[in-house]
């Protein structure tokens, strides 16, 4: 369908409304990791939008920021135009587009933090979001998952359960429609993954992992994507290091994820990639002993993370690089870069993970 609208645009002649088919076709190329022809098209489509009328701005720029874009330009870049495209479907009265792009700009807003804001700032933008899409009656199952999640991570009390509330319920979601219902699974197998690491959860880990697996979906925005393969990758590298059981699925699992890497980062802009990128081969480097390369690539993922506006991935370089030198000796080195994983988490507003990297620090305490 979409290869015949782009064929009658170029036969018929451009429109307006062909942006729109340039945009679903770089849309369907990435999700089929076709990434030069899909970024081939969404130039096209953008040029489209300044050549014609900007009244399919809401959807062009939401099909092409949760696809090609956030692989070509700065995640903080994806964000605002997300907003800007929520904002203009909201003026044209495309209500359902406008809030769809409002729920993608939440979720991109996660991975990219407002550094003039903290995770209490971005619930309540997520709570009154939520309250928006309920007042037009639409899904807002996800939204809901999200709002969760920040919750149990900025919850200030050690006593809470970080993962409380974060499975998905079968009877709850079967009401909604099957591509609704898919989207809701997903999103509680990321945090879950995402949560269990951060927390050192592994209880169930494979079973989690082939599940989330199993429900991925190639056209899911690229945001998400990455951040669902970068902390299964970290979760691999933990259970290799834990127990050693399983180890073909892991090395498996590990390997995989680093070849995806690896081609999004040769695409050419390693902005929103190469924090998450040096963590991968610090972990996969002191998985293998080979601790020389594991502290360069610790040091270079909290340099990137830092220089690129990522303090949430800045505080965890700082906690994996901790670990990996106090589980050596260095306790004092490690303790180090422990602390200033905690200011991060704080100064993020991540306090429930900022209480856990301090029962690691209280753990070295004795040895420092």
């Amino acid at each position: 369908l979409v290869f015949r609208m782009v064929s009658k645009s170029m036969s018929s002649g451009l429109t307006a409304e062909a942006s729109f088919a340039f945009a679903a076709l770089s849309f369907a190329l990435c999700g089929l990791g076709k990434y030069e022809l899909s970024s081939f098209c969404a130039r096209i489509a953008s040029a489209l939008l300044q050549k014609f009328s900007q009244k399919y701005s809401h959807i062009v720029q939401l099909l092409l920021n949760c696809s090609i874009l956030p692989y070509s330009q700065p995640q903080q870049a994806c964000v605002e135009q997300l907003y800007a495209a929520y904002e203009d479907g909201m003026a044209v009265g495309a209500v359902e587009w406008a809030l769809v792009n409002l729920s993608r700009n939440l979720q991109a807003s996660l991975f990219a933090p407002d550094p003039n804001s903290t995770l209490e700032d971005y619930l309540k933008r997520i709570v009154k979001a939520n309250e928006t899409i309920l007042s037009y009656k639409l899904d807002v199952e996800g939204v809901q998952f999200l709002c969760q999640a920040m919750r149990n991570l900025s919850n200030n009390d050690e006593s809470s359960d970080p993962l409380d509330n974060l499975a998905y319920d079968e009877q709850t979601i079967s009401k909604y429609t099957p591509h609704a219902e898919a989207h809701i699974k997903r999103k509680s197998l990321t945090f879950r993954v995402w949560f269990g690491r951060l927390f050192g959860r592994y209880e169930g880990a494979k079973e989690l992992v082939d599940e989330s697996i199993a429900a991925r979906n190639p056209f899911a925005p690229s945001f998400d994507t990455h951040n669902d393969y970068f902390y299964t990758g970290l979760v691999a590298f933990a259970m290799l290091r834990k127990d050693g059981s399983d180890k073909e699925y892991w090395d498996n699992i590990a390997s995989d994820i680093m070849k995806k890497f690896d081609a999004w980062i040769e695409m050419g802009i390693d902005w929103n990639f190469l924090s998450k990128m040096q963590m991968l081969v610090a972990e996969r480097a002191y998985t293998n002993n080979q601790f020389g390369i594991a502290e360069v690539s610790y040091e270079e993922a909290v340099i990137a993370a830092k220089q690129h506006g990522f303090i949430h991935e800045e505080a965890l370089a700082n906690e994996l690089a901790g670990t990996f030198y106090c589980e050596r000796g260095d306790i004092s080195g490690g303790r180090s870069y422990l602390q200033k994983s905690v200011v991060l988490f704080t100064r993020w507003g991540a306090h429930r993970k900022a209480i856990h990297v301090c029962s690691v620090l209280n753990k070295y305490h004795s040895y420092a």
